[in-house]
């Protein structure tokens, strides 16, 4: 097994965020307070997903080999230009 770190920041800002899910193939984590998570996984090819409320959903791909660190940038969800009224 191999462990991986993800770093996951927000695009522009570079803050780190906190309670993002991860999955990596059937893997699963979520980051802590500084942004990052870790998974230990044979060595692979992986899909990656993180989302969390407010952002837009990443989807990547990740050869792991070896213990790594991925960082991750997430860009926060625009809003609509005219928003739907009820």
């Amino acid at each position: 097994e191999h462990r991986v770190t993800f770093e996951v920041v927000e695009r522009g800002s570079r803050h780190p965020l906190a309670g993002v899910a991860l999955r990596v193939g059937a893997f699963r984590a979520t980051t802590n307070e500084m942004g990052r998570a870790h998974v230990d996984v044979p060595g692979g090819t992986y899909d990656v997903h993180a989302w969390k409320l407010g952002y837009d959903l990443l989807s990547a791909t990740a050869s792991v080999a070896a213990d790594e660190t991925l960082r991750l940038e997430i860009a926060s969800t625009r809003e609509p230009e005219q928003p739907y009224w009820m």
